[in-house]
């Protein structure tokens, strides 16, 4: 079956289905769309004009952005102090002892090695 014929088919289904409803779901039907083409029409309007931005609206944009830029300072410095918290928890301080100007023989040392395992 081709493309235009299941339109014409389901074109044809609706409009036999439409007939048997009854007049006064027909009329609250056509209210309906009416109130909602009407609600459509307003709100394109006020989404193309500028002017009918008021302070509020700008207000309330600024309050938004200001919130997010702090949230997310916050959540920078919180995971920067989580980092430095965890840098000796994350193989650092095995990195700074094999990096300090100890002599090897100190790193050898088995009471060394023990008390690091503990």
């Amino acid at each position: 079956m081709k493309e235009d014929q299941l339109i014409e088919l389901i074109r044809k289904s609706l409009d036999n289905s439409s007939q048997n409803i009854s007049y006064s779901a027909q009329e609250k039907l056509r209210q309906s769309r009416t109130k909602a083409l009407t609600l459509s029409h307003h709100h394109s309007i006020n989404q193309d004009s500028t002017i009918t931005l008021g302070f509020s609206n700008f207000k309330q944009q600024w309050v938004a952005v200001l919130g997010s830029l702090v949230l997310i300072s916050a959540i920078a410095t919180y995971s920067a102090w989580i980092h430095e918290q965890n840098e000796d928890d994350q193989g650092f301080l095995d990195a700074k002892l094999l990096s300090s100007d100890m002599p090897l023989q100190v790193l050898a040392n088995p009471e060394l090695s023990q008390w690091l395992e503990n």
